[in-house]
């Protein structure tokens, strides 16, 4: 299989064109969760720590974009009725 590897064959222009998009997607699914976690915090009554809750979403979006899934965040009805 390496053998027919030939990185001088990559065209990286592409990859440089989704840059853009791929900031509009961060900054959304940043915000998203930050919302989904100050909603929670409200619903519940009681204070949450915000940074460890945000570095879990990360994390698991990180981990679902290694491994071919789809980022989210919170299930707000799931979170609060279970």
């Amino acid at each position: 299989v390496y053998d027919l590897y030939q990185p001088f064959k990559v065209h990286l222009w592409p990859m440089v064109k989704c840059v853009p998009t791929f900031l509009g997607m961060y900054l959304v699914v940043a915000f998203g969760s930050s919302l989904d976690v100050a909603a929670i915090q409200m619903d519940l009554g009681k204070p949450l720590d915000i940074n460890r809750e945000l570095m879990v979403v990360g994390a698991a979006n990180t981990l679902s974009g290694f491994t071919g899934g789809f980022t989210g965040s919170y299930i707000f009805s799931q979170t609060i009725f279970l």
